[in-house]
């Protein structure tokens, strides 16, 4: 496939946009996981409740009201033990040996414990595995959580939550990816208990203390307006580059449907060129400079550019098929 010039300029640009846009979900993502551990896990989308009667719920009907959350019972805050439940897609912390829950430990209600690895209270070994006793129950062992770092969740204890914990009086924590879900769950909960109180507790997170939540929305924003901006400049300079192409299209008998779908498949191939090599040099930068990549920090910026492009390239051919052949053909190369 023949590139050229200003198709060059095209994919240059578009690799500099793939580029910010894979680093700005990473800075976003480490944002939130720095937030989560100067937290013990908790986010800034946490909702804190207190329980002040004992309640009659069991896991089954918890799973129809929690949607892609983790619900936490506070147990002991002296040493930071806490009952678990979670169903959906929830940030699960990362393990050093062994793995965390799974939603089928809930449903098949076993008494499994995940420890920070400086935690080492009540911890007992039988039968060449480790358990965690709380309440006179043994909670099985099954992994070891911890980051690079150190932080809280070093000395923490998770409990898969059963029946009896869940109904006792105490405080609960529902946290979430998404504040929509965590509020929509937190709602069905209360509904739920016989008596409740919301807790407004302090935060002292190393986001809030930053206020660093505002900036990281306002820095996304700028910068897919940013995109947007360069996307339809750089689309109106690609399509005016195309004005004598158009015209000679329509002189050979070219409907504007499938003028429109050739002029928009050769923008779409370059745009994917310039994104594989964008993701290319992305992937590598993040990897060198230490950061953990999943698959939708580019997942995310890959729909992105695709949507904004095809979402302001559309216009300008649009208004390239208005003007008159005459006018087309007499546009420079």
């Amino acid at each position: 496939m023949k590139i050229r010039f200003d198709e060059k300029i095209l994919i240059l640009i578009f690799i500099i946009i793939s580029i910010l846009l894979i680093f700005m979900i990473v800075y976003l993502s480490e944002t939130y996981n720095i937030q989560c551990l100067s937290q013990g896990f908790y986010s800034s989308n946490t909702i804190y409740f207190k329980s002040e009667k004992s309640n009659n719920m069991n896991l089954d009907d918890l799973s129809k009201i929690i949607k892609n959350c983790i619900l936490f019972k506070e147990l002991d805050l002296n040493y930071d033990i806490r009952g678990v439940y979670f169903t959906g897609k929830i940030i699960k912390p990362e393990m050093k040996e062994g793995r965390f829950f799974d939603e089928t430990d809930f449903v098949s209600r076993q008494n499994l414990a995940v420890v920070g690895s400086k935690f080492n209270e009540n911890i007992v070994e039988k039968d060449d595995n480790k358990y965690m006793i709380f309440n006179d129950i043994e909670y099985k062992i099954i992994g070891i959580m911890g980051y690079n770092q150190e932080s809280k969740i070093d000395r923490a204890c998770f409990l898969t939550l059963n029946e009896t914990l869940l109904n006792s009086p105490g405080t609960f924590a529902i946290d979430g990816k998404n504040s929509f879900d965590v509020q929509n769950s937190y709602n069905s909960i209360t509904e739920n208990l016989e008596e409740s109180l919301q807790i407004d507790r302090e935060i002292n997170s190393i986001n809030r203390f930053f206020e660093l939540e505002k900036y990281n929305l306002t820095m996304f924003c700028m910068l897919i307006i940013s995109l947007l901006l360069t996307t339809i400049s750089i689309s109106l300079y690609w399509i005016k580059k195309r004005n004598r192409k158009i015209a000679i299209l329509r002189l050979v008998g070219y409907s504007d449907i499938r003028i429109i779908l050739n002029i928009v498949s050769r923008f779409l191939k370059l745009i994917h060129i310039a994104i594989l090599f964008g993701f290319a040099i992305g992937i590598i930068g993040v990897i060198l400079l230490g950061y953990k990549l999943d698959i939708y920090m580019l997942i995310i910026p890959y729909i992105t550019t695709i949507l904004c492009c095809l979402s302001v390239i559309i216009i300008p051919i649009r208004k390239a098929l208005m003007i008159d052949v005459d006018s087309q053909l007499r546009c420079k190369l």
